[in-house]
């Protein structure tokens, strides 16, 4: 950890409110460790309960930005890398084996161009989402209120609340009334 990076809790403090690489689906193997990587002028924040199974690897890249809204819940082996914002609403659920990265992770060099273009853009999860397992959230990623994400789905853009969304790219399935634990 960087000792320029924070990390915040905006709510009341109590005993087991964080829990990271703990527990988790029993059937699902998880990664050897559990890594929390957090780079210079990064913020972590936690608006309230947060449980993130074993096998995590969470990494803010510099004067990056990373909120987890209250009640969010990870299984096992997510992985998150915040280039730039990662925002993440109230009670969310996310399967096992999920990725969240808001850029590209390394540089293009196009042809007839001197430098090289990292993209970076923003995700927003709203509240009440429920990311199914092996599912991969891009850069550009804005996913409204009390909506599903299918197994196995790539989501690089936006979508109104109350869908069913799925696919590789994503795309809109259904309209839904929600979802429940």
């Amino acid at each position: 950890m960087d000792p320029t990076s924070k990390i915040l809790i905006k709510s009341k403090i109590h005993r087991g409110m964080i829990s990271l690489g703990i527990g988790g689906s029993i059937n699902i193997a998880p990664n050897l460790k559990s890594y929390l990587i957090l780079g210079p002028n990064s913020i972590l924040s936690f608006s309230g309960n947060a449980f993130i199974g074993e096998g995590f690897s969470i990494r803010t890249n510099n004067n990056s930005n990373l909120e987890l809204g209250a009640n969010f819940w990870a299984n096992r082996n997510l992985e998150v890398n915040a280039t730039n914002e990662i925002k993440i609403g109230d009670n969310v659920l996310i399967g096992w084996n999920v990725m969240l990265q808001d850029g590209a992770g390394h540089r293009i060099r196009y042809v007839n161009s001197i430098k090289g273009i990292q993209r970076q853009k923003k995700i927003y999860l709203d509240n009440n989402i429920w990311l199914a397992s092996h599912v991969y959230i891009m850069g550009g990623s804005n996913i409204k209120s009390n909506s599903v994400v299918a197994l196995d789905s790539l989501v690089n853009k936006e979508f109104r609340e109350n869908s069913l969304i799925g696919g590789v790219p994503a795309h809109k399935i259904k309209d839904i009334k929600g979802w429940e634990r």
